[in-house]
């Protein structure tokens, strides 16, 4: 499991990736919707017809969670906010016992 995580560790404070890449496993993905100070381990990826995420989060004074999605079809697979989006609406949402 630990060797695992540790290929599967992400660091959220990478710059976005030159115009002719497109995925760092970061932006467009959970890492770019999660605060400061959040341990991801995840693995992403995307396709012309698909985009999907799954990771292990454990965010700052909350319990650890596993986040999956998985999108289908080519708008979905080009929409770099989505995943981020769905990464953010978690990370807030109001836990009263972390």
């Amino acid at each position: 499991s630990q060797a695992m995580l540790s290929l599967m560790q992400r660091q959220l404070d990478v710059p976005p990736p030159p115009p002719h890449e497109d995925e760092n496993q970061i932006h467009g993905f959970f890492g770019e919707g999660l605060p400061a100070g959040t341990q991801l381990y995840s693995k992403a990826g995307f396709t012309s017809k698909v985009r999907h995420d799954t990771a292990y989060i454990e965010l700052p004074e909350k319990h650890p969670c596993v986040l999956s999605v998985f999108t289908e079809g080519q708008e979905h697979s080009q929409n770099k906010l989505l995943l981020p989006i769905v990464a953010k609406m978690i990370a807030e949402f109001p836990v009263d016992n972390p």
